[in-house]
């Protein structure tokens, strides 16, 4: 189990993810809406406007249109969830992508924190995965990867469900794993070295870009089971060679948290 610091340290990172967000959120952003007296409802940016002659509005592609005043019924303010400062100086990049259904793949990044036998141990891992989403709130899939323990290699199989809470640019992102860890290769310190079931979840921030890219930043919870064969060198014989005791059998779950990032597509 990790102690209390190591906890400490975890959720500091995890609260400066959240605010980050929250931050984002605060950041709301608009355009204008021309309404035509034939119906029409022009979105994009006024860049001029002359009382009682015209007004020229900038559309997202970069285009600029021009409208007499007596065309003109009203003009209005409406927030954007597409918009951003950046697009405002290039409107050329299009609009914020969401992937909604249809097939979908991840690479992910991983640093387990985990209890070894000289202290607390950050342990890397990859995943890869891929399935098929619903719709933006709900993807089914599974996946493999590789992680490394301190008595051994594991080699995970799993089942997932993902999705995001919200249709915004940067939002809260879900993700639930269930499936089995197979040992594959013991480290020096274990003669053998066996896997079990695993599962994890976690919560964090997804974010939507232009190109069908999404990039993930999460806190995830992680459960793995493992099984290692050690025998200590703790004797030694008249001429300086270690003998050999019993055969220790380790039993472990582990119980870890773990901050993972992902390329989505």
């Amino acid at each position: 189990m990790m102690n209390s610091k190591t906890y400490k340290f975890l959720f500091l990172i995890f609260t400066f993810l959240v605010l980050s967000w929250i931050n984002g959120l605060g950041q709301r952003f608009y355009e204008d809406i021309v309404h035509l007296k034939d119906g029409s409802k022009i979105r994009g940016w006024i860049v001029e406007q002359i009382p009682g002659d015209h007004i020229k509005i900038e559309l997202l592609g970069g285009s600029i249109l021009v409208y007499q005043q007596d065309e003109i019924e009203k003009i209005t303010k409406e927030y954007s969830q597409y918009k951003s400062i950046r697009r405002r100086i290039n409107h050329h990049r299009g609009p914020i992508l969401y992937n909604d259904k249809g097939f979908y793949g991840a690479f992910s990044l991983g640093f387990m924190f985990n209890e070894g036998q000289w202290g607390l141990r950050i342990d890397p891992g990859f995943q890869l995965r891929a399935g098929y989403r619903l719709n933006q709130f709900l993807g089914v899939g599974g996946g493999t990867g590789v992680e490394f323990y301190e008595s051994g290699v594991i080699v995970p199989f799993f089942l997932e469900l993902n999705g995001d809470v919200l249709q915004r640019r940067i939002t809260p992102h879900y993700m639930v794993q269930a499936g089995y860890g197979l040992g594959v290769a013991p480290t020096w310190i274990a003669e053998e070295f066996r896997g079990g079931l695993m599962g994890q979840g976690g919560v964090g921030l997804k974010m939507h870009t232009r190109r069908k890219l999404e990039f993930m930043y999460m806190l995830v919870f992680k459960y793995q089971e493992t099984t290692d064969v050690q025998i200590p060198w703790d004797r030694w014989d008249p001429w300086g060679n270690p003998v050999q005791t019993t055969r220790i059998v380790r039993q472990r779950a582990f119980q870890s948290l773990a901050l993972q990032l992902s390329i989505g597509f």
